[in-house]
């Protein structure tokens, strides 16, 4: 199976960054193909420019994302890591998101093919399950959905998340990648 694995924290230590990295791992010792990208590298926002439909191909910005899209296409599963920061995903992890116009045709029909997983890990300072926060995952979650992705697995990790090597959150993140 190959995993793509989208990275859209700013910082290294990060919770989304150590939980992503221990997916991604698990899933690497468990014989799957894994594939890293930096959301935080310098990514163009989308221009509306249709080039990509009007065309039939990928998004036409020579960037960070432009062997992601190629790769996309065989994969099997993306996975994000969303910061929340107040109240809405990190502003790369929108420009990400924004960016997959480019997997609709001119007739708006979804050119991914089908059964593309994605799984959205989130992360916030505020509690797993604090309420303002949950509309604004449920968007970012269903609009990677609308670009023709099979919904998978939704995490929310509050602030007072426990990251202890055998704690709740990095065994779930190992058997993940295990199991995919």
């Amino acid at each position: 199976m190959k995993v793509i694995f989208a990275y859209g924290s700013t910082r290294p230590q990060s919770v989304g960054q150590k939980v992503l990295k221990a997916m991604a791992h698990s899933a690497a010792q468990a014989g799957h193909e894994v594939l890293e990208y930096d959301l935080t590298q310098p990514l163009q926002g989308c221009r509306g420019c249709a080039v990509c439909r009007e065309t039939g191909g990928n998004c036409c910005q020579q960037d960070g994302l432009h062997d992601y899209f190629h790769e996309l296409f065989t994969a099997d599963q993306l996975v994000i890591c969303a910061p929340m920061y107040m109240g809405q995903a990190a502003g790369q992890c929108i420009t990400f998101m924004n960016r997959h116009y480019c997997l609709k045709d001119r007739n708006k029909q979804n050119r991914l093919p089908e059964g593309i997983k994605v799984n959205v890990v989130f992360t916030q300072g505020a509690p797993a399950d604090f309420p303002p926060y949950q509309a604004a995952q449920k968007w970012y979650f269903d609009s990677m959905v609308r670009y023709g992705f099979v919904p998978g697995e939704q995490k929310v990790l509050g602030g007072n998340s426990d990251l202890s090597e055998n704690g709740p959150v990095m065994t779930w993140a190992a058997e993940w990648g295990k199991n995919l």
